[in-house]
Parts: C-alpha cells; structure tokens; sequence
C-alpha cells in the first residue's frame, strides 16, 4: 500500500500560484506537479479551515459531516459516528501522523482523532517551545532571528514555517523507515492573515515599520472597515504583495519536506484549505460569498494514475476517494468519484455566511440584502455559479468564476435541481459541537474570526 503525504496551506489561491499560468512565483510547487500534475480547477468544499478540513479529513462533503455552522458559535467536532481517514488508514495497518499550526486543527476541536501522533503547534511563543524537541529547541532562536519580519512582541512577527517545516521532514524520515505505510497530514497557516513575512521576501526599498503598520491595522479593523464600506482606505497592492510574500515563503519551506520523501511509493497531496479575497468585490478575508478568489485553490497529486483533462472539475474528497480505491482499502463513508474512471461536470461548496461582525459597525451594512445570512449551499459549473440557502428561501446565480448575476432560468433550473439531488445523496443530520473555552476563543480572535 502507498503512503500518503497530505499537505493543506491556509488560505491558498490558486492564481497568485504558478501554477496558474500568471505570475505567481511558487517554483517548488510547479516542480512537483512536474512529477504528477496539477488541476486547475479543484474547488474547495467550504470557504471555511474547520469545513474544508473536516471534508479532507473524512472523505466527505460538509452536507455529511456536518461542520459548516458560524465560527463565534463553537469550535466544531466531527461526529464520533464519522470515521476519519485518519482512524480508517490505521484499522489497516498505516500509521498515522499530523501536524497542524491551526487551532481549528487540534486536539481542541478533536479533529486529532486517529492519528497516533498529533502536534498542534501554538500561536504562543511559550506554548510553541514547549511542544518543540530538544534539538529543535536549539534552532529556535536562529531560526526566529533568520525568519522575523522585524523584532518585536508580536508573536506574527516571527514566522514558525520552517520549523514546522522540519518537524513534517523528519516525521517522513522516521516514518520511511518503519515497515507499515503511514498517512501524514500537514497543515500550513502562514498565509492566512495577518500577513507579515520575513524580510527576505520582500523588496530592499520597503519600509517596514510602514508595512507593519498598514497589515495590522488592515487585519484588526477588518470587519469594520468592510461594515463601513471603507476599503478605498486599504492599499489593495501593498496586501496583495503581503500575501504574495507568504506564499513564497511557505512554497520554500516545502522543499525540505519533499527533499525526505520516496516519491515511489509516496502520494503526495498539495493543496488549499480554501481561497482568500484580496480586495475583488471590495472583499477581503474569506468570508460572505464563495466566489472562485475563495474556493478555486491549487492541487497538485502524485503518486496516482489520474489521465485526463486537467481542467477537469475536482474536491478534496474526490483524491481521498481515488487513493482508497487505488489501494484496495475499503472505505464506504468515502464520498466523491474515482478520479481514475470518472469526471465531475460541477462542484459543492458549504458554508455559513454571517453579517454579524459587519453589523456591529454598520446596522445598515445588509439592508439592500446583499449577503446571504445562513447556512448557504453553492454549485459551481461551466455555465453558472448558482448559491441558495439551506432553508431554499432565496438564490442567486451569477457568471462563473465573476459576481455579475446571471439572468438564465434554464441554467438555474438546471442547476438547482443538481443541488436537490446532491443534497438528497449526501445530506445527514449531522451538526456536532464544543464549547469553546476562554484560551481558544483569544486564538481565534488573533485570527480574526471573532471580529
């Protein structure tokens, strides 16, 4: 049986990639594909890092699972009457291992079921040490003095990447030499906001006081600066060169994981949790809509024989499915397609779009109805992007891969009754939850999820 390295990146964009075709400079990123290939259209099953995992780490759509509710409510759990790939991989002899700096991805959320090792990497410089090993501990401070955008007491200052990076590559090394195969999952967040790379990866002649100033100011007033319709006030291209930073960064430390891989008997998976609004639409973050700037991620696979279109349609439980089948692994909760035998003509994205953090500084902020406010469930297609709440009370289509509506009735219709249909074949009354406690509802304001 294969290994499976499962590589997921906060939100990770597909066009600011090279794989795109455009600019995007994420050199060791292009050089795997190299060796398996890339899709240029995977589309992410929520805009969300607890929706999107837990379809990753279930091989299922969040219809199944369940977790796609409003993120200042609780910090989801997946239904213990789900079976992660996690515990399903190691009821056939894998072991198992993940790696996560996301606190959505942790022990506290329990999406650390089934692995037989788990480290959840904090935020907390104290708390990140003390997960660290003895030699780790030793590269720690050279390794924050190398990696700094600047010296000070934000701990987003400093980036972790490259020692997460190492812990991931001698985690396959140890696991390389072991008999049984193992499955290793690895989730990046140094891409999410704020941005604040480290200093090698931006120009000379930026100052960076300046570019402090401007990110943190753009991360902490977010909600409120879209709320009150000021986002004239952010500089679009200083972000977006941010958030262009981070991904050269990360793409880096990528290549000390692949340099202790056996790609021979090795699936490796690379790919986005979801997208990131970078100004379109005058949104930032992801949040509200689930445009292709948020759902449209790379992917790149290797290890399976995948033929045909590269621009074909695909989802994160579509690879988890095509793997188990590939290696003759039982698993009947898997959802998606066998991307080896079938195609896919459209894809599902969940998610829960709330107006409550914009609200709170503008009660005006959604009195044309612009925004969905629920549980929303959205098809994208070739010929349109159709979006209705989960309660079918309302709908919009528009132009794929744009936010112009679309006036087609038989596109809608059509499209509409895909949704039913994918909804009557996946759909479960599944909605688990936690309370989140005081420690983990502080990370997740750092992360601007709590406005």
């Amino acid at each position: 049986m294969q290994n499976l390295l499962w590589i997921s990146i906060d939100s990770f964009r597909l066009d600011f990639t090279s794989l795109s075709g455009n600019e995007g400079d994420t050199p060791v990123l292009s050089r795997l594909a190299e060796r398996g290939r890339s899709f240029s259209n995977c589309f992410s099953t929520g805009i969300k890092t607890p929706t999107s995992s837990a379809s990753i780490l279930t091989g299922t759509y969040p219809t199944y699972h369940g977790i796609y509710g409003p993120p200042d409510e609780f910090l989801p759990e997946i239904d213990e009457s789900i079976t992660t790939v996690a515990e399903r991989l190691r009821q056939v002899g894998y072991r198992t291992s993940g790696v996560s700096r996301n606190i959505w991805i942790s022990e506290k959320s329990g999406f650390d079921r089934g692995f037989d090792e788990f480290v959840w990497f904090e935020q907390s410089p104290k708390e990140f040490y003390s997960k660290l090993t003895i030699w780790e501990k030793l590269k720690y401070p050279v390794s924050m003095v190398t990696n700094r955008l600047k010296f000070g007491k934000n701990a987003s200052f400093y980036s972790t990447a490259p020692l997460v990076a190492d812990r991931v590559s001698r985690h396959v090394t140890g696991l390389e030499r072991r008999d049984e195969p193992y499955f290793l999952f690895a989730h990046f967040n140094e891409t999410h906001r704020p941005y604040l790379p480290p200093r090698q990866f931006l120009s000379d002649s930026i100052e960076i006081d300046e570019v402090v100033s401007e990110s943190m100011d753009f991360h902490e007033r977010l909600y409120e600066i879209i709320g009150q319709g000021e986002q004239d006030t952010i500089d679009t291209d200083l972000i977006q060169m941010l958030y262009e930073a981070e991904l050269r960064h990360v793409d880096a430390c990528l290549e000390r994981v692949f340099d202790a891989v056996d790609f021979d008997d090795t699936v490796v998976v690379v790919t986005g949790d979801h997208g990131e609004f970078l100004g379109e639409y005058g949104l930032f973050g992801h949040q509200l809509f689930a445009f292709d700037e948020v759902i449209n991620v790379p992917l790149v696979v290797t290890g399976l024989d995948i033929e045909g279109d590269p621009d074909q349609y695909v989802q994160h439980p579509d690879v988890l499915r095509t793997f188990f089948a590939a290696n003759d692994i039982e698993f009947e909760q898997a959802q998606g397609i066998d991307l080896r035998e079938e195609s896919r003509t459209d894809a599902v994205t969940c998610w829960h779009s709330s107006t409550k953090f914009f609200t709170e500084h503008n009660s005006s902020f959604n009195d044309d109805g612009s925004y969905f406010d629920g549980y929303v469930l959205g098809l994208r297609a070739p010929d349109g992007h159709y979006m209705r709440s989960r309660d079918e009370d309302r709908e919009m289509l528009f132009r794929p891969g744009t936010n112009t509506p679309l006036a087609d009735e038989a596109v809608r219709d059509r499209l509409s009754s895909r949704l039913n249909a994918f909804r009557d074949e996946t759909e479960r009354d599944t909605t688990v939850s936690k309370a989140q406690d005081s420690d983990a509802e502080e990370r997740l304001r750092d992360l601007g999820y709590l406005g």
